[in-house]
Parts: structure tokens; sequence; C-alpha cells
């Protein structure tokens, strides 16, 4: 499957491709603990780590733990009013054709 990501645009959002120096308007949102009562995932170790992990997703390509190639596309989530990163959306396409999509949004 092909699929080119572009800037998704609505009245109230504005989606922008992922890639890893967004870490640095995402990382304080990250570092909320209230966000991970609903992620089965843990606070960024660090900006870097989490820069590094941003540039291993834009990528595009993963392996999963089972081994399977996943397509990774992934969008920072910006409110149009403020300007202001306010999350992220996940699509994870498996080789199946199957897609998982998750967002994540900060609690501000």
């Amino acid at each position: 499957m092909n699929f080119e990501i572009k800037i998704l645009k609505t009245k109230r959002l504005t989606l922008i491709p992922l890639i890893s120096s967004h870490a640095k308007e995402l990382y304080d949102g990250y570092c909320d603990p209230k966000i991970y009562e609903f992620i089965n995932s843990d606070i960024p170790e660090s900006l870097d780590w989490l820069s590094h992990q941003f540039s291993i997703i834009q990528s595009g390509n993963i392996v999963s733990l089972k081994g399977e190639n996943l397509k990774l596309y992934d969008w920072v989530i910006y409110e149009n009013l403020s300007n202001k990163a306010i999350g992220r959306s996940e699509f994870t396409i498996y080789p199946n054709g199957k897609c998982n999509v998750a967002y994540t949004l900060f609690p501000e």
C-alpha cells in the first residue's frame, strides 16, 4: 500500500506529519503523568530519547515484537486558534491490511 503522508486541515485542527524535531514542543505534554492512565507506555526518559523515538517513527517502517513489518503514519495535532500542539495521532498498518488508529491529547 502506497500512502503519501500529507498535512491535513479542518477549521479547528491541523495535522502535520511527525518529524523528530517535534519532540521539543511535545515533550512537556508527554511528561504529564495524567496521560499514562490510558497509554501503555512510560514517560519519556529525556528530550533526546523522545526525539530518537520520533525519528524511528518518521522512517515509517517498524518491525513489531512479532517480527511483522509495520507501516506507521503519525501526525502532530495543532489547535488552529492557538497554533499550539495539543497531541498526536497514529495509524499503524499491519501486513494483513488491518489498521490501528490511536491518538494522544494532552490534558491541558
